[in-house]
C-alpha cells in the first residue's frame, strides 16, 4: 500500500487509497499495474485496508470472508490478532517480492459499525505490535503521514490534494526509501446504510 486517507466519525468512515503497484523484480522494474487496496465486505457492513507488504489484505480478506463467523468489528478485532500473525509469517515465507514495498511489516485496518452502540469503530492490526488491536481516535489520518489543513474542512474536498502532497514528498526521498504513489483516488463511503465506492480524483501522469 503506498497512500490511504481515512476520515471517520461516529456515524461514517471514508476510506481513500491510491492504485499504483511497481513490480520491482529481475526483467520489469519499473513496470506498472494498478489494483484497488481496500474492500467493502457487506455482510457485515465492514471496509478492510492495509498498508505495507504488497498483497496482504487480499490474502486476508480471502481467508476472513471463507473462514471466519463474526459479528462486527468489535467482534473481528477480538479474534483477528493470532490468525493474521500467522498468516502474515506464512505470507512472508511464501512471498516472491514481485512489488515495491516494506516486506518485513504491515498494517491492517477494519471500519465498521459495532453492533453495541451502532457507531463506526476503527482497528488498527500492526504486525510491529503482534496484531493487537488499537482503536482509532475519530478524525482524519494519513499514510504515508502528511500534514493536515486547519478544521473546519470537507474531508472529500480536501483529499485530493494531501494525496497530491503525500506523492511530492515522497518523490523527494530517495529511491530505495521512496513510496510509489499515483493512479486513481478510489474512495469507499461507509455507514449505516451501507458503502458507496467512487473516484474523488487521479494523478495527472495516470494515462500516460
Amino acid at each position: 500500500m503506498s497512500s490511504l486517507i481515512f476520515y471517520t466519525d461516529k456515524h461514517e468512515a471514508l476510506v481513500v487509497t491510491d492504485t499504483l503497484l511497481v513490480r520491482k523484480e529481475a526483467g520489469l522494474s519499473g513496470t506498472i499495474q494498478f489494483c484497488s487496496k481496500a474492500f467493502f465486505i457487506p455482510h457485515i457492513n465492514m471496509i478492510l485496508a492495509s498498508t505495507g507488504i504488497a498483497g496482504f489484505a487480499d490474502n486476508w480478506l480471502a481467508y476472513f470472508n471463507s473462514n471466519l463467523i463474526v459479528r462486527d468489528v468489535e467482534d473481528l478485532a477480538r479474534r483477528a490478532p493470532p490468525i493474521l500473525s500467522e498468516g502474515f509469517e506464512r505470507y512472508k515465507h511464501h512471498f516472491v517480492p514481485l512489488f515495491s514495498g516494506d516486506l518485513n511489516r504491515v498494517t491492517v485496518y477494519h471500519f465498521g459499525f459495532s453492533l453495541k452502540d451502532a457507531k463506526i469503530k476503527a482497528y488498527a492490526h500492526r504486525s510491529t505490535n503482534n496484531f493487537e488491536p488499537e482503536l482509532r481516535p475519530y478524525g482524519m489520518a494519513t499514510k504515508p503521514p502528511c500534514e493536515l489543513p486547519q478544521e473546519p474542512f470537507d474531508p472529500i474536498d480536501i483529499i485530493p490534494s494531501l494525496m497530491e502532497k503525500q506523492r511530492a514528498e515522497q518523490e523527494a526521498l530517495p529511491e530505495a526509501k521512496r513510496l510509489g504513489i499515483g493512479g486513481e483516488m478510489l474512495a469507499l463511503h461507509l455507514t449505516n446504510n451501507g458503502c458507496n465506492s467512487f473516484k474523488i480524483g487521479q494523478f495527472k501522469d495516470h494515462q500516460q
